[in-house]
């Protein structure tokens, strides 16, 4: 069986992995096992400096990517929003500086993702 250090970095490999390709699923099934080597760790798992800068630099890069992958699935919700706002109206303002609302004409088919 590998050591704590060899474990905790082949964990942060897969969940780097996993990240790379938008897997969520796959992600959430990490979680357990990162979260008990973590436990591990701060429990005094023996493990020396060098061990102990390598797992954290492999943290903040998954970090990283986990920002990134957030960020990405917000600009998709946010993108989502405008197309379902923009299918419902256009609102414009009439001469007079009244707010108007333009409908949009219903396709005879609609697209669904």
């Amino acid at each position: 069986m590998p050591d704590l250090a060899t474990r905790f970095e082949e964990v942060m490999q897969s969940e780097r992995q996993v990240l790379r390709r938008g897997d969520l699923a796959a992600l959430e099934k990490l979680a357990p096992e990162k979260e008990a080597l973590a436990d591990a760790v701060s429990d005094g798992g023996a493990l020396t400096r060098p061990q102990l800068e390598r797992i954290r630099t492999l943290l903040e890069r998954n970090r990283r990517l986990l920002a990134a992958a957030q960020d990405g699935v917000r600009d998709v919700q946010a993108r989502l929003e405008e197309q379902k706002r923009l299918r419902q109206g256009m609102t414009t303002y009439d001469k007079s500086g009244h707010e108007a609302r333009i409908a949009s004409p219903r396709p005879a088919t609609e697209r669904r993702f």
